[in-house]
């Protein structure tokens, strides 16, 4: 013990390598790899007896630069012993760093590709679930207003894909709607929900007897209804681009299709085919001024 603290000590004091504890059984030196500065090499060494555990050569160097996010000592494959993760760089995403996994095997550490790129892919944002054996990690998809969450279990020391949830939003086309697409992967087949929710300030609400909901919402000055589910996920919604709604009084209507919707506080009446569906209000739920309704551009007031 005395040996190794004076070793790390000895280390420390050089001004060209940088040294680090990593755990109860290894430490980090970190030294520059040329002249420019932009580069740095990796070694870990056993607290031990010194030996050379691995080296990573001519790493990107991170800016800023902390010693301290180079690695994360944990068990990545979730085989009761510690691994290890050396900065490799900037992540993929562009946006927080990336990491090179080793696995523990049998007195070293060995490079794992898959693992490697399963967490730089993530932009540090990754979880672990060790009781289950899981990995989520987040990234951003191809826009600043997508991102991606995968959930992965380990299977002989490889990540394999369990479930990618897509969060879509502000989108050019509907940029009202928050869209969530969850697919679910298994040895058989692929299954695939969407599910979408209003996106835009909420104006007036209630709660229905059968325990779904009544949404209206304003987004970029356009008043649209919103039936929503138990989840409150959208089962159906109006205008989808472009439609008007009439208020009288506090009632509110419009037609989509054959079919003929009026809300008012009291619940919803739908009409169709000469039959008339009434679904009541829980009128203790209401939330929101209806006045308020009126003043949208998509809102034709009637005396």
């Amino acid at each position: 013990m005395i040996r190794t603290t004076l070793l790390l000590l000895l280390l420390s004091s050089n001004a060209v390598a940088q040294v680090v504890s990593i755990g109860n059984d290894f430490y980090m030196e970190v030294e520059k790899s040329d002249d420019t500065d932009n580069y740095i090499d990796v070694s870990i060494y056993s607290k031990n007896d010194s030996s050379l555990i691995l080296r990573q050569e001519a790493t990107p160097k991170p800016l800023p630069f902390d010693v301290q996010k180079l690695f994360i000592y944990r068990d990545y494959n979730f085989d009761g012993h510690t691994d290890l993760a050396i900065c490799s760089g900037d992540s993929f995403c562009g946006d927080g760093l990336g990491y090179n996994i080793y696995l523990w095997q049998t007195n070293t550490f060995e490079y794992n590709e898959e693992l490697s790129d399963v967490i730089s892919m993530g932009c540090e944002l990754f979880e672990f679930d060790d009781q289950n054996r899981r990995i989520t990690t987040q990234w951003r998809g191809n826009s600043i207003c997508c991102y991606v969450r995968d959930q992965y279990t380990i299977v002989n020391n490889k990540p394999v894909l369990l479930e990618s949830v897509m969060h879509s939003y502000n989108s050019s086309e509907y940029p009202y709607i928050y869209k969530v697409t969850t697919t679910k992967y298994n040895k058989k087949d692929t299954t695939i929900i969407i599910k979408e929710y209003p996106q835009g300030e909420t104006r007036y609400s209630f709660s229905l007897k059968n325990k779904k909901k009544v949404v209206f919402f304003e987004y970029d000055a356009i008043l649209r209804y919103a039936f929503l589910a138990n989840d409150e996920s959208i089962e159906m919604y109006y205008p989808h681009n472009s439609g008007d709604l009439t208020i009288k009084d506090q009632i509110i209507s419009f037609k989509s299709g054959n079919i003929i919707y009026e809300i008012s506080p009291g619940g919803v009446k739908v009409k169709m085919k000469g039959q008339v569906y009434d679904i009541p209000a829980d009128e203790s739920t209401i939330q929101g001024d209806w006045e308020t309704l009126r003043h949208c551009n998509n809102v034709r007031v009637l005396q």
